[in-house]
């Protein structure tokens, strides 16, 4: 890729600032075009190591105690130490089971569920990393999910009954 170009000062020497260079080694050369008394020539490659940027991911809860059955939505963003804009993918788990995945935009992304069971949840998310930014966990959010009450209710046929009649009984 072409990085740019400088003007040569009174000294013999330029130099170019780039931002523009991907995560990966890079062979980089410099061309002189040559001029009426010099000829053109190319310098020898140079590699140039560009690391990853490191991340951060937070994570929140649309609440974190909660009854079975209840949806709870989780916020997770991706910070990068060089103020990018994180893209890729996250996916939220709960210990060894995957609760959800959600694709980043704008560094952000929701995932929503209703399928946490009765107990603690230690949730963890994690940012898998891009082709510039390494990958990063959230600190575990504990979601506590307290047991539903269900409604029971019974119903009697014929009501009233009759000595030795036979009655049914209906639940649900």
């Amino acid at each position: 890729a072409f990085l740019g170009t400088c003007s040569i000062t009174t000294g013999g020497a330029c130099s170019i600032a780039t931002s523009a260079l991907a995560a990966g080694s890079h062979s980089i050369v410099a061309r002189y075009a040559g001029d009426v008394n010099r000829a053109a020539s190319t310098s020898a490659s140079f590699t140039q190591t560009v690391a990853k940027v490191a991340t951060a991911t937070t994570m929140s809860a649309s609440a974190t105690s909660l009854t079975y059955g209840t949806a709870v939505t989780f916020t997770i963003s991706v910070s990068s130490g060089d103020g990018s804009v994180a893209t890729g993918s996250i996916s939220l788990s709960d210990g060894a089971a995957t609760v959800g995945t959600c694709v980043l935009a704008s560094g952000a992304c929701t995932i929503t569920t209703s399928s946490l069971t009765a107990g603690d949840h230690a949730l963890v998310a994690r940012y898998a990393g891009d082709a510039n930014r390494l990958a990063s966990a959230s600190d575990p959010l504990v979601a506590s999910v307290g047991q539903a009450m269900p409604t029971v209710s019974l119903a009697v046929t014929p009501s009233p009954a009759t000595y030795g009649s036979q009655i049914t009984l209906s639940g649900t």
